[in-house]
């Protein structure tokens, strides 16, 4: 199988709420469907996003997220079984690895005069 696996964020950045600041993304989309793919975990993310969103009062462009995202890619969700869990444990690692500098940039967007330091 070769395609795309999209994230929650990507999703996120397309959906109908946002699709008026995302025309490229929806267009890249919809360009490739056939090789797009998502996870389970996805698809929890975006129904607890949802959840959230209506426990707060706010549902504008999400009543039919979660359908829609199943009926486009309903036969393109994978499951998230044991080996995929251990695999990506070991990638969660790695995507928070500390990047000599880039706490102190980071810090910088925020307050001015921020010094590197060899512990971070």
């Amino acid at each position: 199988m070769k395609g795309w696996l999209l994230d929650t964020n990507v999703i996120s950045a397309a959906a109908p709420a946002r699709a008026g600041h995302a025309a490229a993304l929806v267009a890249w989309l919809e360009q490739r469907s056939d090789d797009l793919y998502l996870s389970a975990v996805t698809i929890a993310e975006i129904e607890s996003g949802i959840a959230r969103l209506r426990r707060r009062g706010g549902t504008h462009g999400t009543d039919d997220l979660a359908s829609s995202l199943l009926h486009l890619y309903g036969d393109h969700v994978l499951a998230f079984d044991l080996a995929a869990a251990r695999v990506a444990g070991a990638l969660a690692d790695l995507a928070i690895k500390p990047v000599p500098g880039a706490a102190c940039a980071q810090r910088r967007r925020r307050v001015a005069g921020c010094r590197a330091s060899p512990r971070e």
